[in-house]
């Protein structure tokens, strides 16, 4: 069994994360799957009930979903004040991409009885020798 839960993923569970990630309505409907689909397996795979409830940092009482939209905001901003500095063929659509699934590893990283962030000392990562 894969350790994302891809068969746990309901519309229901896309129209939250449509409702709750902003800016999507400016990309294109195969873009805007793709983000929709990668936060809807995450959140599934999550310990989390609600997305409302993950924080961008168990010790940063800021949500994971604000987070996110102000990090697209930013981005988009720091493109348009670019002006001649940005390429003409600059894909501005992936760096969309991007900035939406930056941080969608936090939704399996931590739960919602994580109180810090884990250190790294701890994990039993399979590239860890010893």
């Amino acid at each position: 069994m894969s350790f994302y839960r891809t068969d746990l993923v309901r519309d229901s569970d896309r129209r939250a994360v449509r409702a709750a990630l902003e800016g999507l309505d400016a990309l294109a409907a195969p873009t805007v799957d793709r983000i929709v689909e990668a936060w809807s397996i995450m959140w599934t795979s999550s310990q989390f009930p609600d997305l409302e409830i993950v924080l961008v940092s168990p010790s940063v009482p800021y949500s994971l979903v604000a987070h996110t939209n102000d990090v697209v905001r930013i981005g988009r901003g720091l493109v348009a004040a670019g002006g001649t500095l940005i390429p003409p063929d600059f894909d501005r659509e992936l760096l969309d991409e991007i900035l939406f699934v930056h941080d969608i590893d936090k939704l399996v990283l931590f739960s919602p009885r994580t109180r810090e962030v884990p250190s790294v000392r701890h994990c039993r990562c399979r590239w860890r020798t010893a």
